[in-house]
């Protein structure tokens, strides 16, 4: 009984001896950190423009509904137009100078004005679409 313990522990040191000296296979799909990391900011950048887009007709919606309520005259129209640029202002100029913050390296990096500092922080197109 106690020569099968030996042996088999021996197998076992033997098969953890040969494994260890084998190299692990390559995954099947070559990962680029790079490129997953330039994929994240795009998504990230999409979801805030995407934000802009929405709040923007949430707001246009909100600003109709609210002009045709007060629409009776000309003194209640004029609290109805009111009405309208209020519920633009306020969240579309947030959400405008937030993309524009977000999308600002790219656009820099478009015009050729980007520092190199600043150059992990814009996406390379060609990179990650492969052009």
């Amino acid at each position: 009984m106690r020569l099968k313990h030996l042996l088999l522990l021996a197998v076992v040191l033997a098969a953890q001896l040969a494994l260890a000296q084998e190299e692990p296979p390559p995954p099947p799909v070559s990962l680029d950190v790079n490129k997953l990391r330039a994929l994240a900011v795009f998504i990230v950048k999409g979801g805030v423009l995407a934000a802009f887009i929405i709040v923007l007709t949430v707001s246009l919606i909100r600003g109709v509904v609210g002009a045709l309520e007060k629409s009776g005259g000309t003194a209640t129209g004029m609290t109805g137009y009111r009405d309208l640029v209020e519920a633009f202002k306020g969240p579309i100029i947030f959400l405008l100078a937030l993309a524009l913050l977000v999308w600002l390296p790219d656009l820099l990096n478009w015009l050729g004005l980007l520092p190199d500092a600043l150059r992990p922080y814009a996406i390379d197109w060609q990179s990650l679409f492969g052009g």
